[in-house]
């Protein structure tokens, strides 16, 4: 039987890289078009999109073309793929490396991120780490976001999923009964919680992504041996 890994991308394995690279440049420009500052075309765009989650378009919510369309009629055109100088200062803290050791392990990768799949695949494949992963799952794919814990449907057993937003990770894989890995300090804004939960604490909390590998050995070996093949995992 071979476990799946999954992982958040922004504020997990990168820095918000299509709102820094892309959404805000587009902004400003659109800004400079019309007058305004990026704060004033920002907000009416971002209360849409809670309106959207609050009403249960967990999907919608993370659509930020659809809702530039909407608010001022304008398209967010995609985002290109950039050179991998442009989104290495992006990369979270020992990343790299930590990828290359998580290679190492008899385990599959997916990204689970609540960003569609045009707005965060372009940064992945800059750095060649879309070779990392099996998969890149998003909302715009599965049809739900996190915390909804169908967002884990269809990947075969899950050995854990690590992220750093507990509304959203956390959340999302104790619904689902994974082990959540919480991942450095969680951010000081609640990003869109669900309004039925209580708070979660997370169920494995790492300082940083660097003990990862570690604690992916240790959950490989508590496994029962009537759980590996011949061969291995």
């Amino acid at each position: 039987m071979i476990y799946t890994v999954t992982l958040d991308l922004d504020g997990t394995l990168l820095r918000s890289p299509f709102w820094r690279l892309h959404f805000r440049p587009w902004l400003e420009e659109l800004g400079q078009r019309r007058g305004v500052s990026i704060g004033e075309l920002w907000t009416p765009i971002r209360e849409m999109g809670d309106r959207r989650w609050n009403h249960g378009d967990w999907v919608g919510a993370f659509d930020w073309g659809s809702m530039v369309e909407e608010v001022y009629g304008e398209v967010l055109p995609d985002p290109r793929i950039p050179r991998a100088d442009e989104v290495a200062p992006l990369l979270m803290p020992y990343v790299g490396e930590t990828l290359l050791e998580l290679a190492k392990l008899p385990v599959r990768y997916r990204v689970l991120t609540n960003g569609f799949y045009r707005y965060q695949a372009p940064y992945l494949r800059a750095l060649g780490y879309d070779r990392n992963f099996l998969e890149v799952v998003t909302p715009d794919r599965c049809g739900t976001a996190k915390p909804d814990p169908r967002v884990f449907s269809g990947l075969g057993p899950i050995l854990c999923h690590v992220g750093d937003r507990p509304e959203h990770d956390t959340l999302a894989a104790r619904r689902a009964g994974v082990i959540s890995v919480q991942c450095g300090p969680a951010p000081l804004d609640r990003d869109r919680p669900d309004r039925m939960a209580r708070a979660v604490d997370p169920g494995i909390d790492l300082v940083d992504i660097r003990a990862l590998p570690e604690v992916i050995r240790r959950m490989l070996a508590s496994l029962p041996s009537s759980w590996f093949g011949l061969g291995g995992m």
